[in-house]
């Protein structure tokens, strides 16, 4: 049940929590059988994926599963929940299942982005997981709450077990509902982004190009992974303000523009970032390149005359 954290294009498991959990109170076996339990309900029952999606993601469960209680056992881990002792932390085999598990599970997924979208492998990876590692950093540093479900477990059997493990439903719940209003605002913006290309028969398919050309050149300058990525959707959206029907005449106009028609055309760029930000929450890296595209390296663009390095990184392409 995978969820996007922070906007981030990698994705942080709330199943990742009980699964660690559950090696460590049961052993490697009954964690894959959790695993693969959990992957089917949520692959064929709630996202309803195409069966070789579904395949696939199930698949890399499995094999992250594996791996990672191979690793667990190796260094030792062991299942406590029939031990009659105190719960053992385990943090060192624990630690080395997640650390496992996790480069499995986005390497495998990073395969999978390469063969379907045609991108370089390492493309893929920093999509997923960015260059400071951010996604796995996050997912490593809330582990310790597994251990807090399996204490619980030990404890109160099932019902401390589900106690702990409800708020986790609920957080996924609303970041599963998150992920899908920005999903769809995207691709509402998307829409109006080619409505706009319709409209202006001069420029059909612009944003588009942009978008494509702006992310070559964020690549080859070397920026992150991120910022490329904030660059092509900027690129991608830097005209929507023009969907406004007050545009639409100045739009089809042949000759030259009036100082009045110039003036309304120019506000197109604080209407995109308005409507950018009534619709969905977009990083301000891209706001500002939305905002200051027109902006000058002089001084003499709009709206705000910026000039040199005051212009956003995103905006100079």
């Amino acid at each position: 049940m995978a969820v996007k954290v922070g906007g981030n294009s990698g994705s942080s498991s709330i199943t990742f929590l009980p699964l660690l959990a559950c090696i460590l109170l049961f052993g490697p076996i009954p964690a894959v059988i959790f695993h693969a339990a959990t992957g089917v309900f949520g692959e064929v029952l709630v996202r309803r994926n195409e069966p070789i999606k579904a395949t696939f993601n199930i698949s890399q469960y499995l094999l992250s599963t594996i791996v990672g209680g191979l690793v667990f056992q190796w260094l030792g881990g062991v299942g406590q929940a029939m031990s009659g002792t105190a719960l053992e932390v385990q943090g060192v085999e624990l630690v080395g299942f997640g650390i496992a598990f996790l480069a499995i599970n986005n390497g495998a997924v990073s395969v999978g982005i390469t063969i379907l979208e045609d991108m370089p492998f390492a493309k893929a990876w920093g999509l997923l997981v960015g260059r400071s590692g951010t996604n796995l950093l996050y997912d490593l540093l809330i582990s310790p709450f597994s251990i807090l479900m399996a204490v619980f477990y030990m404890d109160y059997k099932i019902a401390g077990f589900l106690l702990v493990i409800f708020p986790l439903l609920l957080i996924r719940m609303a970041y599963y509902r998150n992920s899908q209003l920005q999903e769809a605002s995207a691709n509402l913006l998307k829409a109006l982004v080619k409505a706009i290309d319709v409209r202006d028969p001069y420029t059909s398919g612009h944003s588009q190009r942009v978008s494509m050309l702006s992310r070559r050149i964020a690549e080859y300058s070397g920026l992150s992974t991120a910022q490329a990525k904030q660059v092509e959707t900027a690129a991608l959206l830097h005209d929507i303000g023009k969907i406004d029907k007050i545009f639409l005449e100045i739009l089809r106009k042949k000759g030259p523009l009036t100082v009045l028609e110039r003036r309304m055309i120019e506000s197109h760029v604080t209407l995109g970032v308005e409507l950018l930000e009534s619709l969905s929450s977009y990083p301000e890296a891209v706001l500002g390149a939305v905002r200051h595209h027109h902006e000058r390296i002089d001084g003499t663009g709009y709206p705000d005359g910026l000039a040199g390095e005051q212009i956003p990184l995103a905006a100079r392409w």
